[in-house]
């Protein structure tokens, strides 16, 4: 056996090594889980199915066939994709091998055994392996027909009848097909023209496409063309998922692997260059690839939509002239195998990165077999699990004795007709929700679940997630109340359900808004439940959508359009008044632009005795505790939040508290102090305490938190943040001021000088851009100030140069605040002070005196040095001069 042959050999035993193994270790997902449904059961459900599937039907007879003999496992139902995935590596080593060598076609089976997406979608329970082994056959066998060196007629009429059913099936499996074969017959067509060829060849041409498409054109006749809701891209969108998805296997929504996608686009654009210089039909490879990914843009924009695992056969081309670059050849062999060498070390890089994404557990598929053994754990025979249009995960796997009810609407009148028929009178409601899905945009689902109940829990496999509810009542529509309208530049808001407390944990409310004076493509809605002071409790922020998803630009100018928030009350959030406000903005617009917030009303929170916390409110913080809980007897500090624990000089420290009553106490008044070698710099009293919400009033065993905040002071070293009261005071924790962008040290300067300001700070020198100035030519004048104040500045003060006249009149100046301002200054610390003088006297010419100094901000009053003067003048004689 030859070496080559040898290697392929290997090389196929390893590609079918790296699909089988841990075939069965993710549970089957939502597209897999689909795909059984269609395959398994009876021939209606079958073509049911099939009528509202994105994909024609060939796959899945394949499956049906398959799996009725193998069985339904996780590992039969991939199985069968990964051997259509070790077939289509066979037959693209051997389209390899055909248009350049046998050992280009090793260098091709290597790289594509290896190939994170061929590996990772030839061990799914879908179509897209079963479709790059078609589309590998098809190519093969179309070189192979239109061969000049193949002689015999019988072996061409073989490999052109091969091609016809290859291409016919690969038709049958994906609708992305369509570009490919069409790129492939513009060739033809090419060569045909180039011959020139006889009218029996274009007949012939003409009438082996047509019965090769007729399979499909008459399943589309049938069941019609169905349009999936992935977005349409735009040309750069399209080519980085592609490319990104050929290399990693995972979509690039969010443009997190741009190193990626450029090094392989540069990989794909050399290699090209490269095998077109050693092999003539390499041109051709290229100007296949380039057109059908071109017409496969075109078709994802026009006809359907798109995801890039749909055009992964169109990576096909790539792959072979990755070969026939690795292929070194004879002559120059030196040259050309260095640069074969560097090609394959960037595929190398590329290969290994792709598979740490690949293993990356923020990929996995999401768990719903996880998810199915926590309900048959947990759910009762009279609970409902409600599931999202074609979503047969949990059908597949045993998932307890609960009834599963599919809500395939996607209109909300539609949806509350299907919702309320599924619920029904159960108490106890399960919704299975996809993270990704796009069949409920605005939360309507889980909004009425809210209203017309309260939530228990939610736990999440994965992005599989599953919210527990309990309900009080039957599921019932938002009462709208006409309001005064909330008039904000991108919508209106004219009308909103009652502001009500639930007592549950969170609130649900429904706004109808109107599209406004101005347009937007990315509008956002923030709701904020605020405190007496104007704390944030809590917030929501979503998209403002209609209920297809459109943004407000795209809405009719008098139509109205309900959104849907549910916003969660953290645990312990004291039983007060509070007011709930709502902003409309643009994510990328200024702060200051569509940013004004409008009240939408108040609400008294009512008292809540329920210690659970099914919104996760508390999570955000970063929970500490410390040993002595009793603070004040029979009131306990269960645990304290401190944000951050190295602030920079004026920073604010956010403090937060959960205290819990554990017997009888009327009255106690803590404080939070912020103290260092005796000396208190912040006392912060209680305003739940001592004013707004008594320990008396508090119930035995009610959880209540504290939200304080404090500025830190500019004092260097250890500090210890401490809680209690008259003499009783526990240290939560040691805070120590961050000064990393603080320097102490004095730079290398242009010019050193001294001068002294009596407990405030000292001019250590200056820097000049010049000895000079002109009209059109501002001076730049750096400062170096070092900080001497023992004490915090409370003080604004403001810095004045001046460029003075012989005559004492003023030629210059420029004023400001110096950066950072005084009151947040540490001892010690050097502060590098900036300014750009301007002349203000454009007729004077001549020498002149530049003065610095300091004056109060707000009295303009100047500050004095040591030796009583208001100024200081630097030594550097200055001239006005004409340019």
């Amino acid at each position: 056996m030859r070496r080559p042959a040898l290697l392929a050999y290997l090389l196929v035993l390893t590609g079918f090594a790296m699909r089988v193994w841990n075939l069965s270790t993710s549970s089957v997902w939502w597209d897999e889980a689909y795909t059984v449904q269609t395959a398994r059961y009876g021939w209606d459900t079958f073509w049911q199915l099939q009528t509202i599937a994105r994909h024609p039907p060939l796959y899945f007879l394949s499956v049906r066939g398959w799996d009725n003999v193998a069985g339904w496992s996780e590992f039969s139902l991939r199985f069968l994709s990964v051997v259509y995935g070790v077939i289509g590596l066979v037959l693209l080593y051997k389209l390899c091998a055909h248009l350049f060598t046998q050992r280009a076609g090793v260098w091709t089976l290597s790289v594509a055994a290896l190939s994170p997406a061929i590996v990772v979608y030839s061990q799914e329970g879908r179509m897209y392996a079963l479709a790059f082994m078609l589309a590998c056959g098809m190519l093969y066998f179309a070189a192979r027909s239109m061969a000049v060196h193949i002689s015999d007629q019988s072996f061409r009429r073989r490999d052109h009848a091969l091609f016809l059913v290859f291409e016919s099936l690969l038709l049958l499996t994906h609708y992305f097909a369509l570009p490919f074969v069409a790129a492939l017959n513009v060739l033809i067509l090419l060569r045909l023209l180039r011959q020139p060829a006889r009218l029996a060849d274009y007949f012939k041409w003409i009438g082996g496409q047509t019965l090769a498409a007729l399979p499909v054109l008459a399943w589309v006749a049938m069941v019609g063309l169905s349009v999936a809701n992935e977005p349409r891209p735009d040309l750069i969108g399209f080519a980085r998922q592609v490319i990104v998805l050929w290399a990693t296997s995972v979509r690039d929504l969010n443009n997190q692997w741009t190193a990626i996608f450029w090094t392989s686009a540069v990989l794909i654009i050399f290699v090209s260059m490269f095998a077109a210089l050693n092999h003539r039909c390499a041109r051709l490879v290229i100007l296949f690839g380039a057109l059908a990914l071109t017409l496969a843009f075109v078709f994802a924009n026009v006809i359907t939509s798109f995801h890039p695992r749909y055009v992964l056969m169109f990576s096909i081309p790539f792959f072979v002239l990755l070969g026939g670059a690795l292929d070194s050849g004879q002559a120059y062999r030196s040259r050309r195998a260095m640069v074969s060498g560097i090609i394959l070390i960037v595929t190398a890089v590329l290969l290994i990165a792709g598979w740490k994404i690949v293993i990356d557990p923020q990929y996995a598929k999401d768990d719903a077999r996880g998810a199915a053994a926590y309900l048959r754990s947990i759910s009762q025979p009279d609970d409902v699990i409600l599931v999202e249009a074609h979503d047969y995960t949990l059908s597949y796997y045993d998932h307890g004795l609960a009834s599963t009810k599919m809500i395939t609407a996607s209109i909300e009148a539609d949806a509350f007709q299907q919702l309320s028929q599924a619920v029904g009178t159960a108490k106890h409601v399960w919704l299975a929700h996809w993270a990704v899905s796009t069949q409920d945009p605005r939360g309507y689902w889980r909004f009425v679940l809210e209203q017309s109940g309260r939530l228990i829990d939610w736990t999440s496999y994965h992005g599989y997630e599953l919210y527990e509810y309990e309900m009080r009542s039957s599921i019932i529509q938002p009462v709208l109340i006409d309001r005064a309208p909330l008039d904000f530049a991108i919508a209106k808001a004219t009308a909103w359900s009652g502001i009500q407390d639930q007592s549950e944990g969170a609130l649900a409310i429904a706004i109808e808004w109107r599209r406004g004076d101005q347009t937007s493509n990315d509008a956002r809605v923030a709701l904020r439940l605020l405190d007496s002071a104007g704390h944030e409790i809590n917030s929501v922020n979503v998209p403002l959508i209609d209920e297809t998803g459109r943004p407000p630009a795209a809405w009719l100018l008098d139509q109205p359009t309900l959104n849907y928030y549910v916003l969660p009350i953290p645990l312990g959030t004291p039983p007060l008044s509070y007011t709930l406000d709502a902003r409309v903005y643009e994510p990328k617009s200024s702060p200051d632009i569509l940013s004004s917030e409008q009240a939408l009303g108040d609400i008294h929170l009512s008292r809540r005795l329920d210690a659970s916390d099914p919104y996760r409110t508390l999570d955000g913080y970063h929970w500490q505790t410390i040993s002595t809980t009793a603070v004040v007897p029979r009131l306990n500090l269960e645990a304290f939040s401190v944000a951050p624990q190295m602030p920079k000089s004026l920073d604010q420290v956010d403090v937060t508290v959960r205290w819990r009553k554990t017997g009888s106490i009327d009255t106690a008044a803590p404080h939070i102090r912020l103290i260092q070698n005796d000396r208190v710099w912040v006392d912060l009293d209680s305003n739940l305490f001592e004013r707004d919400y008594p320990i008396g009033q508090w119930l035995i065993g009610e959880t209540v938190i504290e939200h304080r905040a404090l500025t830190y002071p500019p004092i260097a070293g250890e500090a210890q943040l401490q809680i209690g009261q008259g003499e009783s005071w526990t240290t939560l924790i040691t805070l120590t001021l961050n000064t990393s962008a603080l320097s102490f040290a004095a730079p290398i300067m242009q010019h050193s000088q001294s001068a002294s300001y009596n407990h405030f700070t000292d001019l250590v020198g200056y820097d000049l851009s010049a000895d000079s100035i002109a009209l059109y030519r501002p001076l730049e004048l750096t400062i170096y100030w070092r900080a001497m104040n023992t004490e915090p500045i409370t003080t604004s003060y403001t810095i004045f140069t001046q460029l003075i006249a012989a005559d004492g009149h003023l030629v210059a100046q420029q004023d400001g605040l110096p950066s950072p301002i005084v009151n947040s200054w540490v001892k010690g610390q050097v502060v590098v002070d900036r300014h750009a003088l301007k002349v203000v006297d454009p007729a004077y010419r001549g020498p002149a005196t530049l003065i610095v100094g300091w004056y109060n901000s707000a009295t303009i009053e100047r500050v004095q040095t040591i030796t009583g003067d208001d100024h200081v003048t630097l030594q550097t004689p200055m001239q006005v001069t004409e340019q």
